[in-house]
């Protein structure tokens, strides 16, 4: 028996490492700066190179915030420190549209931080919610000053980001021109999360069957009913909605794990100290008066001075 125990722990350790091997691997290549530049072919010597930086991911909002820096080159840019010779003007796909940048001549072109809409997702799947995104970048120039006509100007985009708690995959999309480059973006959250997230509600579940059990076990007379087990179950009524509320992302109350899981977790433990009260009351009633009829179908567990008590270490014995 011993031999089969050892066995069965050292079985159980060996997973545990490997799991653990592969959460750490996970959460390595989750994390870290990921940097891409995106064109259509090789971009010319007079291009514009937009730098894109992920600055977050916002699902309640179904927004990706962006920042987009902008710096010319060749003949388009006067001097060292990136002033413009001409103007340009730039086109940024956002939540709102369309937006149009001009860039004036003269200046070093400012930052522009904007935000895009999330698509094909919900926060309702947390944690295993994902999304889609696209950036868009269009850039022109003009032939000279004064032109309304503007001539379409190779684009490159070099895009950032830096994420532990989502994974962003970027890939150019199939109807990019040079001078208009779409990136297609999908976006998940990182193993961290999930991990994090499944433990927590399978913590929230343990404790859950924890006190529901040891009710069923006061309510058939395996254990009496104390203060003790009724002020732990009352705790857990309280702390089960903040462990909750702890979870990674603060999803908002009403997804669909929080009706799987949560939900039922909570009323069973409200429910296990309703009957946990109930039943030390009125085995607290019978002793206070001892000369009335004792209720046989509920406090018949309790005529044996053996019955054990909450924590102790003995065994239940009929008489």
């Amino acid at each position: 028996m011993q031999t089969k125990r050892a066995l069965s722990f050292l079985v159980l350790l060996a997973v545990l490492l490997v799991a653990y091997a592969l959460a750490v691997y996970r959460f390595q290549r989750d994390a870290g700066l990921v940097e891409r530049d995106f064109s259509v072919g090789h971009p010319s010597a007079d291009h514009l190179e937009v730098n894109v930086e992920i600055l977050g991911v916002h699902p309640l909002r179904d927004a990706l915030q962006v920042r987009f820096t902008f710096h010319p080159n060749g003949r388009y840019v006067a001097d060292r420190f990136g002033h413009l010779k001409s103007d340009l003007r730039v086109v940024l796909t956002t939540s709102d549209g369309y937006r149009s940048v001009r860039l004036p001549a003269g200046e070093v072109p400012a930052q522009f931080t904007a935000d895009i809409n999330l698509a094909d997702g919900t926060v309702n799947a947390y944690p295993f919610d994902s999304y889609k995104a696209v950036i868009g970048v269009a850039a022109f120039a003009h032939a000279k000053p004064g032109d309304d006509f503007p001539l379409p100007l190779s684009t490159e985009i070099h895009y950032t980001a830096k994420f532990d708690d989502y994974v962003i995959r970027t890939n150019i999309a199939p109807e990019s021109t040079v001078a208009a480059v779409d990136v297609d973006l999908h976006i998940w959250r990182s193993a961290a999360i999930v991990t994090f997230a499944a433990m927590m509600y399978s913590a929230i579940t343990l404790v859950a069957i924890s006190v529901f059990a040891i009710t069923v076990m006061v309510f058939f007379g395996r254990l009496r009913p104390e203060t003790g087990i009724m002020l732990w179950s009352g705790a857990m009524v309280f702390a089960l909605p903040a462990v909750r509320n702890a979870l990674p992302g603060s999803p908002p109350l009403g997804v669909q794990v929080d009706l799987y899981v949560f939900m039922w977790a909570q009323t069973a433990v409200a429910f296990s100290m309703v009957m946990q009260t109930i039943m030390w009351l009125r085995h607290n009633a019978r002793q206070l008066r001892p000369g009335e009829p004792e209720d046989a179908t509920f406090d018949e567990a309790f005529e044996s001075e053996e019955a054990p008590s909450f924590g102790s270490g003995k065994s239940h014995e009929a008489t």
